[in-house]
């Protein structure tokens, strides 16, 4: 009789036999006796669910590995039979055995890409001959996500429409943004100012699936960042998913100006001499309300049609620009219309503005030579004299003048005469 034999884990479990005989007996022949069955058995088996842990996936785009091991009570445990199944779903994966007592299943991005988004359960359910299964429930195993999604693209809209304007315009910015899980969504503005992304504004929405609006406004620049520029929407949930919007362009370009012409604007000058006027303008930034020192250009006419460059100056900080006008022979006599505003400036559009009041009256002088008789000439008395008289002006080029009113009068010593009349030669 042999007792107290320890059943330990040198034994696998399940049916195991045994026999008994004599050997190696001076008196007897070594013999055995029949062979007997008795069965191992030991506790349930132990399972675990490694992975996952309560992570995320996205919905229909990653696969999801689930990870389990299986003991007995003397380590782990390899040939079981293992299924993973979803409750939510009663979809079940087959579990592959890799020998050392954990056992691993692949949920393919295809298979879940209609299921809903969600925590889901996991249950290990196992199973081996000649031993008590076991299965566990992991609640709240994954969480099925979807990433944030633009349903537009960018939205850009200046302070006078489209996206298009100054780069001293207040700008909006909207897209529309869902996110079929329900998350907290960060949606952040970048604009490319320079060489790089730069983020310009952000906010936290809670995200549906009902696409929301995201809007940015009361956003300006700076005269350094006229050009084109490309605009993009970063969205980031709580999950740490994100999506980027598609590039959209601004063009910011010089700011728009205004020009208010200051009173008095309507001169009448002398041509000849030094007498002048002086000319203001006052200069603002019309996307800003502001008045602006910019680069100033004034043009008056120099026939009563067309303009001929008078002069440049910058106006001040308050927006003043000052030209003081002295007429020259460029100029015909007669009412001149002038003109001024910004011109050749990198910040602001050129607007060269007039207005009916602006006129300037140039008044020449005419100025006349004798031709004949000579000075200090001689003539017989009862000689008939003929008057030659030139009419000229202040200004050579204007050439002599033949529609003017002249008349000749003559003193002599002891008489007065008039010479009437006086024909124009043309």
């Amino acid at each position: 009789t042999l007792n107290d034999i320890t059943v330990d884990c040198s034994f696998e479990v399940g049916p195991q036999k045994w026999k008994a005989g004599t050997k190696d007996d001076n008196w007897y022949k070594d013999v055995n006796s029949s062979e007997f069955v008795f069965t191992v058995i030991t506790v349930n088996l132990s399972a675990t669910l490694l992975e996952p842990q309560g992570q995320s996936f996205l919905k229909g785009i990653d696969n999801i590995e689930i990870i389990g091991t299986v003991k007995d009570d003397c380590g782990y445990v390899s040939g079981a039979n293992v299924k993973f199944i979803i409750p939510q779903t009663n979809y079940e994966c087959v579990a592959t055995d890799l020998g050392n007592g954990t056992y691993v299943c692949t949920i393919p991005a295809s298979v879940h890409s209609d299921w809903s988004t969600g925590w889901y359960d996991i249950k290990m359910k196992v199973t081996k001959q000649y031993y008590n299964g076991t299965e566990i429930l992991k609640t709240n195993a994954f969480f099925l996500a979807t990433k944030p999604q633009f349903t537009t693209a960018p939205i850009i809209l200046s302070q006078q429409g489209g996206n298009t304007g100054g780069w001293g315009e207040t700008w909006t910015f909207q897209i529309y943004v869902k996110d079929e899980d329900y998350n907290q969504v960060n949606v952040s503005l970048y604009i490319n100012l320079s060489t790089d992304w730069e983020l310009i504004d952000s906010t936290l929405i809670s995200a549906t699936p009902t696409p929301q609006l995201v809007e940015f406004s009361g956003h300006s620049f700076n005269c350094e960042h006229i050009g084109t520029r490309d605009v993009k929407f970063v969205a980031v949930d709580e999950l740490n998913y994100s999506s980027t919007s598609s590039i959209g362009q601004m063009n910011i370009e010089k700011d728009d100006v205004i020009i208010t012409f200051v009173s008095p604007y309507s001169f009448t000058l002398a041509r000849e001499g030094n007498d002048n006027a002086t000319l203001t303008i006052r200069v603002s930034d019309a996307d800003r309300a502001v008045y602006i020192s910019a680069n100033t250009s004034y043009y008056i006419t120099y026939d009563g049609t067309n303009y001929l460059f008078a002069g440049s100056n910058v106006s001040n900080e308050n927006g003043y620009s000052y030209l003081t006008f002295d007429p020259d022979c460029n100029y015909r006599v007669g009412i001149q219309s002038w003109k001024a505003g910004t011109e050749n400036n990198g910040c602001y559009k050129d607007n060269l503005a007039e207005i009916p009041g602006a006129k300037i009256t140039l008044i020449g002088q005419l100025k006349n030579k004798l031709n004949y008789p000579y000075f200090n000439q001689s003539i017989p008395v009862g000689d008939i004299v003929n008057f030659n008289i030139s009419i000229l002006t202040d200004c050579l080029n204007d050439g002599l003048q033949n529609e003017t009113n002249v008349s000749i009068e003559i003193f002599g010593p002891e008489v007065y005469e008039r010479c009437e009349p006086v024909e124009g030669l043309g």
